[in-house]
């Protein structure tokens, strides 16, 4: 019996390996400097407080059909402190100057979309995928 748990407690410690790479680390940022990000990237800040973006998702038009609202992309972003999430925000890039306070604490600033490497957004997407979108700002505290 000692035997199974020695083997168990093995198999155990085994599959705990440290060479596990956690590609959604925490990145470590300084305020008021620009960054850039993609979906599910979390940026802390010297205070303990982070940012993750939990969305990007495309409301473009299909490029076969017309519509009003071309060029625009939901984006969504977790404000933390602590690890308590203490504001949820999802925007329309289009609809809402982003260089002002869209949360209680912060301010974001020089904010950009970046599409397949370009800041020229198209105005219909047929085959979204939110790899191919980053966006750049910097954050100010309040």
């Amino acid at each position: 019996m000692k035997c199974i748990y020695f083997i168990f407690l093995v198999f155990l410690i085994a599959s705990c390996s440290d060479d596990e790479s956690n590609t959604n680390a925490c990145v470590e940022q300084a305020y008021k400097e620009l960054f850039t990000v993609a979906l599910n990237d979390e940026i802390c800040f010297p205070n303990g407080s982070s940012l993750k973006i939990t969305k990007i998702e495309s409301a473009h038009c299909q490029c076969n059909i017309y519509c009003d609202y071309g060029g625009d992309f939901i984006i969504g972003i977790e404000a933390q402190s602590a690890a308590i999430v203490i504001e949820n925000k999802e925007f329309y890039t289009r609809k809402i100057d982003l260089n002002t306070s869209i949360f209680k604490n912060y301010e974001i600033n020089n904010f950009s979309i970046n599409y397949q490497g370009s800041t020229e957004i198209p105005f219909c997407i047929d085959d979204f995928n939110s790899d191919d979108v980053t966006l750049s700002f910097s954050v100010i505290p309040e």
